[in-house]
């Protein structure tokens, strides 16, 4: 795993507990999927990943579309530098298991 996208979410998660203390224990892990700015929270079908969602997204209370750019817009950073987005070549899953592994930390 590269050190570099380990880093980008560390700092994503520091960012999230200054500003939203307690938010791991907002995510549902079998319904996290980075590559998701769309969470729905009333669907529970873990397999469905068109309504799972990013950490951004589940974070939004109101679920529904545009929940990722919602919760982007209100930290105010840089996406690829926080690891709530990749750069252009590389693959989400890594993403969705690192942001996991800093939920499971936090609990």
């Amino acid at each position: 795993m590269s050190r570099s996208r380990k880093a980008r979410v560390a700092r994503g998660a520091a960012l999230l507990d200054e500003v939203r203390p307690g938010w791991a224990r907002r995510i549902k892990l079998r319904r996290l999927e980075m590559n998701s700015g769309y969470y729905n929270p009333e669907h529970t079908d873990p397999d469905d990943r068109e309504h799972c969602g990013c950490i951004l997204a589940q974070l939004d209370s109101n679920g529904g579309e545009g929940t990722y750019w919602k919760g982007l817009r209100a930290l105010g950073v840089n996406s690829q530098a926080f690891g709530f987005h990749v750069y252009d070549r590389e693959r989400w899953s890594p993403f969705t298991e690192l942001w996991k592994d800093e939920v499971r930390a936090r609990r």
